[in-house]
């Protein structure tokens, strides 16, 4: 199983290289040499992601060119009064360190993101499934939402009360009157997405969060949860 992948950058002096990338955000993990006074070899790392800092003449060839996927393009700009450009797979800048390897940093655009991970036409149908879910025709439906629920689902209602799957089932049919906005839709991985959106009610006002995994090919409904908001 592979579980990481991580590029090895050739830098005159990784200290001096490693206080330049902490601009971006990475910060040092670890440094190694053989002996004092032989090359540095120093690991970086921002979140998930590693890179590699290497002295060794033989380890890496300068210029190299390294792709970053950030959710903080605009912060990342701001530090390098960088010019954003947008691409259909999302924001980025070109940036160079003090070595001459260049870096691509880029934040990807919510459809991008779902449809280059899950798949062409996935934002529309989990829109079109969570939307659902606040229809009258389909929410009333026991059969309808039984075939869309995981065998471990659960809900927190707006309430803050806990609803185990077959509860969800056995709730009698009611009048629904809720608005649906700003629905957003991240990818959680190759077979899970994240939908967050805002519900207008006679009740009041109300964020939520679905999760959504997708089993032979379908996608079910496996967590919600509603939290009252001003």
């Amino acid at each position: 199983m592979t579980t990481d992948v991580i590029p090895i950058l050739r830098v005159a002096d990784a200290s001096t290289a490693s206080v330049w990338y902490e601009r971006l955000g990475f910060r040092v993990e670890f440094e190694h040499r053989f002996e004092p006074h032989l090359p540095a070899y120093i690991g970086i790392r921002r979140e998930g992601a590693q890179i590699h800092l290497s002295e060794h003449a033989g380890d890496a060839r300068p210029h190299t060119l390294v792709y970053i996927w950030v959710d903080d393009i605009e912060a990342v700009a701001t530090e390098f009064d960088a010019t954003v450009d947008e691409a259909p797979w999302g924001r980025e800048i070109s940036l160079v360190d003090p070595d001459g390897n260049r870096l691509r940093v880029a934040q990807p655009t919510a459809a991008r993101d779902v449809e280059a991970e899950l798949g062409a036409g996935t934002l529309e149908l989990l829109t079109s499934l969570e939307s659902a879910m606040w229809d009258e025709r389909t929410r009333g439906d026991r059969e309808w939402t039984d075939a869309r629920l995981t065998d471990d689902f659960t809900e927190v209602g707006y309430s803050g009360r806990t609803y185990t799957r077959a509860e969800i089932l056995d709730l009698p049919a009611a009048s629904i009157d809720a608005a649906v906005d700003d629905m957003t839709i991240r990818a959680l991985g190759r077979d899970a997405a994240l939908v967050t959106y805002r519900t207008l009610e006679t009740r009041g006002v109300a964020h939520r969060s679905s999760v959504w995994r997708r089993s032979s090919g379908a996608w079910m409904l496996a967590f919600h949860q509603g939290t009252p908001a001003e």
